[in-house]
C-alpha cells in the first residue's frame, strides 16, 4: 500500500468524546485497489477479530477518473464503454447499491463500523442521517450551507423517475444537498452486524465528462441538479482542507477520537488479494 498522510488535525476540545476510532487517510490510488480496501475493511470488521479498530473513517481520492457502478447496475444501459476505453476512464462495478458516480475532482469517504453497537446502533435511516450530519458540519466550516434533503423546509428538487440517470441527478433521503442541489453520493452495504457506506463529495464537478462517460444525453441538465464546492464557493478547496474539516466534523457529530492507524496486515493482504481476483476482472465489472 502507498504511504498514508497524517492530516493536521486534533479532537474537538467541544466534542464528547466516549470512543476512539481509526482514521485512514490514503494517497490517490487506482479504482480497484479502492474498493478492495474498503470491501476487507467490512471484512474485517464484521469478524470482530480487533474490535479497537472500528468505526473506521477512510479518506481517499483516485488515481484515474472511474465510473463506479452500484452492485444491480446493468454494465450496457450505463456505461459508454468506448468512450472511457478513449478517454482513459476506469470503470468498477461496487459492492453497494446506487447509480453511477464518475470519482473525478472529489474526495471519497468510506464508513465502516459496527451496526449493532454505538453510535451506528440504529437503522439504515438513522445510519445516513448521522453520517451525512458530519458532511454537513464539516461543509460548514469551509462556508457551505448545506442541508440534508428529505426533512422538512429543504430546496430539495423532484427525484428523478430516470433510473439510468447517474447518482448525481437527483438525492436521496437524509442526503447532502445545497439549495436542492446534490453535493454528496453515498451507498451502503451491510453484513449481519457490519456495514460499510462510501460516498463522493464533490470538489468540482465536469457535467461533460459525466454524460459522456455515462452516454447520457445533455437535456439531463446537471449543472442545474449537481453542485460542488468550488461553484458554490468560488475558490478551489484542496483535499486536505475538506479533510481536516470532516476529521473534526465526525469526531465531534460521532463523539469519537479518531486515531491515524493503517491498515493490519491481514487487511492489507485480503485487500490485494480482492483487487486482483475480483475488481479488476471483467467478469465482476462488466454485467451483461
Amino acid at each position: 500500500m502507498k504511504e498514508k498522510r497524517e492530516p493536521n488535525i486534533a479532537p474537538s476540545a467541544e466534542a464528547p468524546l466516549t470512543a476512539v476510532g481509526r482514521l485512514l487517510v490514503d494517497e490517490p490510488t487506482d479504482s480497484f485497489l479502492n474498493m478492495a480496501i474498503d470491501e476487507s475493511l467490512l471484512l474485517s470488521c464484521q469478524r470482530g477479530n480487533e474490535p479497537s479498530l472500528f468505526p473506521a473513517i477512510r479518506f481517499y481520492q483516485w488515481s484515474t477518473p472511474t465510473l463506479s457502478l452500484g452492485y444491480s447496475q446493468r454494465n450496457s444501459r450505463t456505461v459508454a464503454r468506448d468512450y472511457c476505453q478513449m478517454a482513459g476512464i476506469n470503470v468498477v462495478r461496487r459492492i453497494t447499491g446506487g447509480r453511477a458516480v464518475l470519482h473525478h475532482r472529489e474526495l471519497t469517504y468510506s464508513v465502516v463500523a459496527r451496526s449493532d453497537e454505538p453510535p451506528f446502533s440504529g437503522s439504515i435511516s438513522e445510519t445516513y442521517r448521522l453520517i451525512s450530519r458530519a458532511i454537513v458540519g464539516a461543509l460548514a466550516s469551509l462556508g457551505v450551507t448545506a442541508e440534508l434533503s428529505g426533512k422538512e423546509g429543504s430546496h430539495t428538487l423532484p427525484t428523478s423517475p430516470m433510473t439510468r440517470s447517474p447518482c448525481f441527478y437527483s438525492p436521496s433521503r437524509h442526503e447532502v444537498v445545497y439549495q436542492g442541489k446534490k453535493m454528496v453520493g453515498s451507498a451502503q452495504k451491510r453484513l449481519r452486524s457490519s456495514f460499510l457506506q462510501h460516498g463522493s463529495i464533490l470538489l468540482d464537478f465536469d457535467p461533460q465528462l459525466l454524460l459522456l462517460a455515462t452516454g447520457q444525453q445533455p437535456g439531463l441538465r446537471l449543472p442545474e441538479r449537481i453542485a460542488s464546492i468550488k461553484e458554490i464557493l468560488q475558490r478551489e478547496v484542496s483535499p486536505d482542507e475538506l479533510i481536516e474539516g470532516l476529521v473534526a466534523s465526525f469526531q465531534q457529530t460521532l463523539g469519537l477520537r479518531l486515531s491515524p492507524r493503517g491498515l493490519t496486515p491481514s487487511e492489507e493482504e485480503e485487500a490485494r488479494r480482492l483487487r486482483e481476483e475480483k475488481y479488476s476482472q471483467d467478469a465482476w465489472n462488466y454485467l451483461k
